[in-house]
């Protein structure tokens, strides 16, 4: 673990109902060998909370995300909430009605200011204002369920992927529409922004099972991966771009 990510020390699994926060980090110990000591470094995890308070329904929690401070943890789930918790204590610290069918994704910008949610049932995706927990938009203008949304390292765009086989790009800011770039024959299961601002990543379900490279200056695209679990091999690429500096899986 600590050889593919050596950076990592909390990671946030959505499992059920429940949310597990776990410690991930190395220790080192040495080991006499004739004249010699050798060192040697061991992974070691820890369970540092489960988190509960989503309600028993089906898939439960189906999104995390972790504040840039390193201090929140939001999750996202079914019984259609947005759950804001203290990462170090686990206590919860506020709840909000978000979507009326569920939540199926989180962003939270770099500069901890916006998150953006996705909703499951209907093509809504949700800006809300973290300093006053108030809505401050509601559209996304895909025509079927809102699959994952992402924010840009600089805090200025947004990308949403849909059901419909579309990526949107908008403006955090104004919340206007920017470009639909059409890069998947099934539906967009993750998307994700490279730290240079350069490169969209995005990964297709269904028959599509594709990772695609859109350059965001010409939208034109590529295909990185074919044939392979999208969603690992997206994981993988943020690993190779360091686009992440903290990863957050969900189950």
């Amino acid at each position: 673990m600590d050889h593919f990510f050596p950076w990592i020390t909390l990671i946030a699994l959505a499992i059920a109902v429940n949310v597990t926060v776990i410690d991930v980090h190395s220790s080192n110990s040495s080991h006499p060998t004739g004249k010699s000591i050798i060192t040697q470094s061991q992974t070691e995890i820890q369970l540092v909370h489960t988190l509960t308070g989503h309600k028993k329904v089906t898939f439960g929690v189906r999104a995390v995300a972790i504040s840039p401070s390193g201090q929140t943890l939001i999750s996202g789930g079914r019984d259609d909430t947005i759950k804001f918790w203290n990462l170090r204590t686990g206590k919860l610290l506020r709840s909000l009605n978000a979507h009326s069918d569920g939540v199926t994704s989180i962003a939270i910008s770099p500069d901890g200011k916006r998150i953006v949610t996705g909703g499951i049932s209907t093509p809504t995706m949700k800006v809300w204002d973290l300093r006053t927990f108030l809505m401050l938009n509601s559209d996304s203008g895909h025509t079927q369920s809102v699959e994952t949304v992402a924010i840009s390292s600089d805090s200025k765009l947004i990308a949403s992927g849909s059901d419909d086989g579309t990526i949107k790009l908008w403006d955090l800011h104004t919340l206007k529409l920017l470009d639909t770039i059409t890069a998947h024959s099934g539906f967009v299961s993750k998307v994700a922004f490279s730290p240079d601002m350069q490169t969209l990543v995005s990964a297709g379900g269904g028959d599509d099972n594709t990772i695609r490279l859109i350059d965001l200056q010409t939208k034109k695209h590529a295909i990185f991966s074919k044939g392979t679990k999208s969603e690992l091999m997206l994981l993988l690429l943020l690993q190779i771009v360091k686009s992440l500096l903290l990863v957050v899986l969900v189950s």
